[in-house]
C-alpha cells in the first residue's frame, strides 16, 4: 500500500465519522491544555518557594490581574480594575517604609527597529532593583545602576 493511498483510506475514514473525529480532537485538546495547566501552577509555586527561601520574605505582590485566570467572568473583571502606575508604586513604597520593592509592566505590542518590526513581542519594563528582586541574570550587557541622588523620575 503506497502512503498517498494510505493517506486517502485515512482520511476518508475521518470524513466518515465526523462526529468521533471531533469529539477525539475534543478530548486530545482539552488534555494538552490540562497537562499544560498542571505544569504552569507547579512552576508557578516553585518559584514562589524560591522566592521565599530569600532574605526578604515577607514579600508583597501587587498586580492587577491573577497570575491564572479560569473564566472569561473573571478577565472582566480584572479588566474593570484600576490600572496601576509608578505613582502608586512610589506612594506604597514610602507609605510602607519598604526595605526593598520594585516595579514591573509587562505587556505584548508590536516593535518597530531599523526598518524592520514584528508583533505579539514581549516588553517589559523594569525599576532597576527588579533584577536582584527576581533573581534575574543578565546574559549579555549589564543592568542599570542605581540612580544617583540628584535624578529624579519624571512621568
Amino acid at each position: 500500500m503506497q502512503f498517498t493511498e494510505a493517506l486517502k483510506l485515512a482520511l476518508q475514514s475521518l470524513w466518515g465519522n465526523k462526529m468521533r473525529t471531533i469529539l477525539t480532537l475534543l478530548g486530545v485538546v482539552m488534555g494538552v491544555a490540562s497537562v499544560i495547566m498542571v505544569i504552569t501552577m507547579v512552576n508557578a509555586q516553585l518559584v514562589c518557594g524560591q522566592q521565599t527561601l530569600k532574605p526578604w520574605r515577607g514579600c508583597v505582590s501587587v498586580s492587577r490581574a491573577a497570575a491564572v485566570i479560569m473564566s472569561p467572568q473573571a478577565y472582566t473583571k480584572y479588566q474593570k480594575r484600576k490600572i496601576i502606575n509608578i505613582e502608586d508604586y512610589e506612594a506604597v513604597r514610602t507609605a510602607a517604609r519598604m526595605r526593598r520593592s520594585g516595579a514591573m509592566l509587562s505587556q505584548s505590542g508590536g516593535v518597530r527597529f531599523n526598518g524592520q518590526s514584528t508583533t505579539g513581542t514581549s516588553i517589559r519594563g523594569l525599576t532597576w532593583t527588579m533584577l536582584d528582586l527576581n533573581s534575574t541574570e543578565i546574559a549579555i550587557g549589564r543592568g542599570l545602576r542605581r540612580p544617583t541622588m540628584n535624578m529624579r523620575h519624571t512621568a
